[in-house]
């Protein structure tokens, strides 16, 4: 049976993650936009990890503030630093579902691999950054999307968002969650019914 479609009127940001640029969303979005949605799906210029994250969080911010979508799905990097834009409450009011998908919420030690670039070693597991970033408020409905067969998240289960809701796809590889159908499928059911599990 299909999924209920949404009006037009409900716009879901889309925000990438480290190194990419919002075309890694291209299947994603046109799924979404089948559905009814309308999406954003912007490349992020804050996002290449040499730079202090506040960067690429205050861009996120700006992005929600100006084209106020009703949902927000971050991948990877992209889910943390969304989660670090909620801690605005007028971001985080704006917003009627969150979800992250393959997000190191608890940081990655690959992070370490990289010596360089401060955003790097904010991802670092007891960063300061991680443990500033905020739970989101309980009018906000949440969803994190893992894989216990992430490479790239390290361990792969620091993509599981403790006292939150979490869905876990066998699927091998960090990008591929992104090109699954049955996440993309999982993601769209959840806002389609405006967040109600």
């Amino acid at each position: 049976m299909p999924s209920p479609t949404p009006p037009r009127t409900e716009t879901i940001l889309f925000v990438h993650g480290i190194w990419d640029t919002g075309r890694v969303w291209g299947r994603f979005a046109r799924r979404a936009e089948e559905a009814g949605f309308r999406t954003l799906c912007p490349s992020f210029t804050a996002s290449s990890g040499k730079e202090p994250l506040a960067g690429f969080v205050d861009q996120v911010r700006a992005m929600i503030l100006q084209e106020r979508p009703k949902h927000l799905i971050g991948f990877s990097l992209g889910g943390v630093v969304s989660r670090a834009a909620l801690g605005d409450p007028e971001v985080a009011d704006s917003l009627a579902t969150f979800l992250t998908i393959s997000a190191p919420h608890r940081g990655s030690w690959g992070a370490f691999f990289f010596r360089q670039g401060r955003g790097y070693r904010q991802l670092r597991p007891g960063s300061d950054f991680l443990k500033a970033l905020p739970e989101p408020p309980d009018s906000l409905s949440v969803e994190s999307y893992w894989t216990a067969l992430d490479l790239m998240i390290l361990p792969s289960y620091y993509t599981y968002w403790k006292g939150q809701r979490n869905r876990h796809f066998w699927k091998v590889l960090h990008p591929w969650m992104l090109t699954d159908r049955r996440v993309q499928a999982a993601a769209l059911r959840h806002l389609a019914k405006g967040g109600r599990s």
